[in-house]
């Protein structure tokens, strides 16, 4: 493995808007800057192989060959995965993500992990996993303003092909000045789902449900347009612009982490607790304090909190599996949140590939007991939620990891722009309140593609 520092006078996300990004290549954006999770920004480019998997068949394409594989893709994968860490004899470890594999599960990947059957059309079409290998990756470092590029062949011929394509911003032409987001539930569908939704906890089937509406538009805006606005209005510790081809992008401005995995140690820390911001300062530090205090939102997390500690605790050593903090509030563009953190030790003998399959997909955004929460979600929903509320991250050599929840997340699919907005639904929820919630975690989104007229 080869390291090399250099100095670039430009931003990261400016870096790998110039260079044009193409199909395969990511871009991991911290960009809202606060610890400790912002430290790096990371650019992936010039994949190996690309991983995809959809409708039980997992491709593996390279420059050299493709190959088709119908076994259970975790274990496809992890082969691939320990191979290239074999072939390099790896034994280098980062705080960061320094080569590896990067890219994204679906939320309905994560129904088949579950055995859960969906009768839902799908809107986009995306892989349900899109896996990329890199041999070289050129990371930000927020602290030391540097770049720092890695690469398992030489790291100065990595940044000579990435400065051979630093030209000048390309400029996108739009011609479509009005963007119109439809969601696919009007407003008294929606209400009457969260009465549905209320009616099962009632019943005892379960004690939290999470329900999303789904936003369609038309737009020419290009995606990296799209994602420029984007990150600006509404800036996030784990957010990313994926090119998945030419015409299928993912852009992402998550606030949550799922999982952050450092050798043994694994940390989660789930949402749950959502207020908006208040127009001015005392407004706004009321509407925390009223979060705070809230029992229903209390509640809510608690419950998730269990979840998560039931599902590291399948793959994670006996009595290390503790909550660090039950309950902190953290500050976005347009809301507050409630936030968890949940730490655990793998038990020997357990990889990453091992703590996917016990922790996907994320409580937070299924309800609980999870199988069954996502049954209803399956048949209160209208589509499949494809890469909403699925994850996405990168796998190190090393095998640490980190992935965050896909949420505040757009879809970019042949001119379409596809966005849900959701919440956890409780015993005691309003219906009202809770539809007029996915609203204003839409808010800065919704804005940032109307500045793009």
């Amino acid at each position: 493995m080869e390291k090399l520092v250099a100095s670039i006078n430009i931003t990261p996300f400016e870096l790998f808007r110039r260079i044009q990004p193409q199909p395969g290549w990511i871009f991991f954006d911290s960009s809202l800057q606060n610890v400790p999770y912002s430290n790096y920004s990371i650019l992936c480019v010039n994949p190996k192989t690309i991983i995809t998997y959809k409708e039980n068949y997992l491709i593996i394409k390279s420059d050299k060959e493709e190959k088709l594989w119908t076994n259970k893709p975790l274990n496809i994968i992890r082969e691939i995965f320990n191979d290239h860490k074999s072939k390099y004899n790896y034994n280098f470890n980062s705080d960061t993500f320094a080569t590896g594999l990067a890219g994204f599960f679906s939320y309905d990947f994560g129904m088949k992990l579950e055995k859960v059957e969906s009768k839902n059309p799908d809107s986009t079409n995306l892989p349900e996993i899109f896996l990329a290998l890199f041999d070289s990756v050129l990371v930000y470092n927020h602290q030391t303003k540097k770049y720092e590029a890695y690469s398992h062949h030489s790291s100065k011929e990595f940044l000579d092909f990435i400065f051979s394509r630093l030209n000048s911003v390309k400029k996108y032409n739009s011609k479509n000045l009005k963007v119109n987001f439809k969601s696919n539930f009007t407003k008294d569908e929606y209400l009457k789902t969260i009465k549905k939704a209320k009616k099962y906890i009632e019943e005892g089937e379960v004690y939290q449900i999470n329900l999303s509406q789904q936003f369609e538009a038309v737009s020419d805006i290009h995606p990296v347009e799209l994602y420029s606005k984007l990150r600006e209005k509404n800036p996030a510790h784990f957010s990313a612009l994926i090119c998945v081809n030419e015409s299928q992008w993912i852009l992402s401005s998550s606030p949550e982490l799922f999982f952050d995995l450092k050798g043994h140690t694994v940390i989660t820390k789930p949402i749950k607790g959502t207020i908006k911001r208040g127009i001015n300062k005392e407004e706004d530090e009321n509407l925390k304090q009223k979060l705070l205090e809230s029992e229903k939102d209390a509640a809510e997390l608690v419950m998730i909190v269990d979840l998560e500690r039931n599902d590291l605790g399948k793959v994670c050593k006996a009595g290390t599996v503790k909550v660090k903090s039950l309950k902190k509030l953290e500050t976005y563009a347009s809301v507050h949140h409630l936030v968890a953190e949940i730490e655990g030790q793998l038990e020997v003998g357990k990889d990453i590939f091992d703590l996917i399959n016990a922790m996907f997909p994320g409580g937070s955004v299924t309800g609980a007991p999870k199988k069954r929460a996502m049954e209803i979600i399956d048949e209160l929903e209208k589509t499949k939620r494809g890469i909403y509320t699925g994850s996405i991250g990168y796998i190190d050599l090393s095998g640490n990891a980190m992935f965050n929840i896909a949420i505040r997340t757009l879809v970019y699919d042949n001119g379409k722009l596809y966005l849900n907005l959701g919440g956890g639904i409780v015993y005691d929820s309003d219906p009202e309140n809770e539809y007029l919630e996915t609203l204003q975690k839409g808010k800065k989104i919704f804005e940032s593609i109307l500045e793009n007229k």
